[in-house]
């Protein structure tokens, strides 16, 4: 079975099972207009009620559950509620809310019936200074609208800052009014690249920067863990990542109690080359695998470059090293779209009513 197909650096391609194909080719992305963009916000945003009105992004979608990505300072009390596009209301179930230490953000799900748009993710980690982008969200009444209001801000990028405090290191020059607090911050394809959170005023000019939290900065916390030791453990050795042939085609394997489950296929390049990338990542999955540091997958940059990377915890944000990575994927290439393609292979293979 063949699934989507990766060009990683050095001129290799790997296909991972149980997803689409993609064509690899080099693409020129076209810019959408604004009017386009914001056909886009409108069917992602949504509005939210209670003690600190603010707006949301939906990021996921499983089955009839939707995941609502927002600031911890918008859900930090209790008693909200969600409206989506369509303007429909559901509660938002407190004791469910996850909020994510040292950030100023959280998320929340519900459930519906509905069928409603999820964000696509693209990579703030391509933004720099001078890069358009859209801000939406839902504003507290003011002057112009006495009822709150969806607002479509048109800006820039000003600043991209290597330290930051609750996550904000993203400043560009959208008016953000008060409600939009935790709404999308989307680049020119209408993917979402950021969250809205907070309005600072200089003290000597008194001029506003607004600012938001890199959409990065959110898949590198919550990056989904791929292997628990339960899963995964055989006999005393646990488990083996190995090079070795699937289908007839060379692929990483990992031996567990279920066999062998192939994670990787390599699908490019001569022979010689694929069976020495074939090794080497192989060889790196158990590397990992027996230091202890394979229990998440995250993402990570290494000379620019986007790496999928090993990590001992959920709560790891060290940057990824030549020790933790696992592979390293082609320039401009959303890492976290990969990662997830990974989890749905790693969920899949452990079914045991799919035949692969």
């Amino acid at each position: 079975m063949r699934g989507q197909v990766i060009k990683l650096s050095c001129g290799f391609s790997v296909a991972l099972l149980g997803a689409a194909l993609v064509m690899v080719q080099s693409q020129v992305v076209i810019a959408l207009t604004p009017r386009e963009v914001n056909g886009i916000a409108k069917q992602i945003t949504v509005r939210i009620d209670g003690a600190n009105p603010g707006s949301g992004v939906i990021i996921k979608r499983q089955g009839n559950t939707y995941t609502v990505l927002t600031n911890w300072h918008v859900l930090k009390e209790n008693g909200n509620t969600v409206q989506t596009p369509d303007g429909r209301r559901y509660t938002v179930n407190q004791s469910l809310v996850k909020p994510f230490r040292g950030l100023d953000l959280a998320e929340f799900q519900f459930t519906s019936t509905e069928n409603y748009r999820k964000s696509e993710l693209g990579n703030s980690q391509q933004l720099s200074e001078g890069i358009a982008v859209y801000a939406t969200g839902w504003a507290n009444p003011d002057g112009i609208c006495l009822q709150r209001c969806y607002r479509f801000s048109l800006g820039s990028i000003s600043v991209i800052s290597p330290s930051s405090k609750d996550g904000y290191a993203m400043v560009y020059t959208n008016i953000i009014k008060p409600g939009m607090s935790g709404g999308p911050v989307l680049d020119e394809q209408g993917r979402l690249i950021g969250i809205n959170g907070q309005s600072k005023q200089e003290p000597i000019t008194g001029s506003i920067d607004y600012l938001g939290i890199p959409i990065n900065t959110y898949l590198n916390y919550t990056s989904e863990k791929v292997f628990q030791q339960s899963q995964v453990a055989v006999s005393s050795g646990g488990a083996k990542f190995f090079c070795g042939m699937n289908e007839g085609m060379l692929a990483t394997l990992v031996r567990t109690s279920q066999g062998n489950i192939p994670m990787i296929r390599w699908i490019s390049g001569n022979d010689s080359e694929k069976t020495a990338r074939c090794k080497d990542v192989s060889a790196r999955f158990q590397r990992t695998y027996e230091n202890g540091t394979l229990n998440y997958l995250r993402t990570g940059t290494i000379k620019g470059q986007p790496v999928i990377c090993a990590a001992a915890s959920k709560e790891d944000i060290s940057p990824c090293t030549d020790s933790t990575v696992l592979f390293i994927l082609k320039p401009g290439t959303n890492p976290q779209q990969i990662l997830d393609k990974l989890e749905v292979q790693r969920t899949r293979a452990y079914d045991p009513q799919l035949k692969l």
